[in-house]
């Protein structure tokens, strides 16, 4: 049965920046794609305003320009931070959008340059892994950063969640559906797997089988909850992150 790279080492802590000023911490991951190197995460996160108000997320105004970005090294348990310029010199966003709905797709892809001594850990959308079941009440796992750690060392950390909304139906007749998850702002962008460490597990065509080691699924991306009042959050599906990257091998 098929597995996904293992998300551990997967996912990316990103540092927002303004000029010399920290705007705030994210998560992310890479995806490769006809020859480039893209990192996937939310489009509020890059923008650093409020996806449907617009408003800047921090409290001084400012918003990011460039994102630092802590890739693993060559040798496992290592990392290297990289810099990546979000807009061009004329002011344009260096980002890809969804080519249909645009903004209204909480999600980008950003061309990656600087990647000297980086060891590219990418996820391929069009190859997600094992056909494990996740349907409503199904559990999958928010794999991020809710929070800092003061050792440096930049692993990620497991939320598990429960699919609250059918995932085979567009949520707000956009390409998402809802988990119900405790997270906080700085698991916005990360990769959401339906994981299994072993044993009999369900499969997306109703039969069960018997697995012998961990197998995973990539389901989609995370941009964060609907609400400061509630656990409920959104999940971009990979229909959505395949079209914001083109047609395989046509890009």
């Amino acid at each position: 049965m098929a597995r996904i790279r293992r998300p551990s080492v997967a996912s990316l802590l990103l540092r927002l920046r303004a000029a010399d000023n920290d705007l705030g911490t994210a998560t992310g991951f890479m995806v490769n794609e006809g020859g480039k190197n893209f990192l996937v995460t939310s489009r509020h996160v890059l923008r650093g305003r409020h996806q449907t108000s617009n408003a800047p997320l921090h409290p001084s105004g400012a918003v990011p320009d460039h994102v630092c970005i802590a890739h693993n090294g060559q040798q496992l348990g290592t990392w290297k931070w990289t810099v990546e310029a979000l807009y061009s010199h004329e002011s344009v966003p260096l980002w890809r959008e969804h080519p249909v709905l645009g903004e209204l797709v909480d999600l980008v892809a950003l061309p990656c340059t600087d990647l000297d001594g980086v060891q590219i850990r990418p996820y391929d959308p069009w190859a997600p892994g094992a056909p494990l079941r996740y349907d409503i009440s199904d559990a999958v796992n928010i794999v991020g950063f809710p929070f800092l750690t003061s050792d440096g060392k930049n692993i990620p950390v497991w939320t598990r969640g429960f699919v609250a909304s059918d995932p085979g139906l567009d949520f707000n007749a956009v390409p998402c559906f809802l988990v119900d998850a405790r997270t906080t702002a700085g698991a916005v962008g990360s990769p959401v797997i339906a994981y299994s460490t072993g044993g009999v597990v369900a499969l997306d065509d109703g039969t069960m089988t018997r697995v012998e080691k961990p197998v995973g699924r990539f389901v989609g991306v995370y941009s964060g909850r609907m609400s400061a009042d509630s656990d409920l959050g959104v999940v971009w599906n990979l229909d959505a992150l395949r079209a914001i990257l083109g047609e395989r091998g046509l890009r």
